[in-house]
């Protein structure tokens, strides 16, 4: 078994208007095994009350420098987000669960500090056989800096 890890999780959405996020948030919540740290700006108060309930606690901004190896859970995230994760982190200590940096790099946008990245990738894309999980998990990928 694996041993517990920090999961922090950004760009999680309305867990109660988005099914969603209400899917990420369940896999967030098997990953975390109960100790989620949740960021997203569009969560309402009764929301985040919700979350405490589960055990989820409020995480710092994505430009805050983590000090133990943790896993970073950004279901469709915008690219600023990113930077500033990467930014503020030891790449060494981040592990990040989320958009596809291969697709980001197919972009004409692409933002310079993800473009200069190369990190191990490995496609979690459910693919379109499962549409509520499809759409829930798009172009999701676990990157490694290493």
């Amino acid at each position: 078994e694996l041993p517990a890890l920090r999961v922090v999780c950004y760009g999680l959405g309305s867990i109660f208007a988005s099914r969603n996020a209400q899917g990420q948030f369940a896999l967030a919540l098997l990953m975390a095994k109960g100790s989620l740290e949740v960021y997203d700006p569009v969560l309402q108060r009764d929301e985040l009350e919700y979350l405490e309930e589960w055990g989820c606690r409020q995480a710092q901004p994505p430009e805050t420098r983590v000090k133990e190896p943790t896993l970073f859970f950004m279901p469709h995230c915008p690219q600023e987000v990113y930077v500033a994760v990467l930014k503020a982190n030891d790449l060494n200590d981040v592990v990040i669960l989320g958009n596809s940096f291969e697709s980001y790099a197919r972009r004409l946008d692409v933002d310079p500090v993800i473009a200069a990245m190369t990190p191990s990738e490995m496609s979690c894309d459910p693919g379109p056989s499962d549409p509520d999980l499809e759409r829930a998990f798009n172009d999701t990928s676990l990157l490694r800096f290493r």
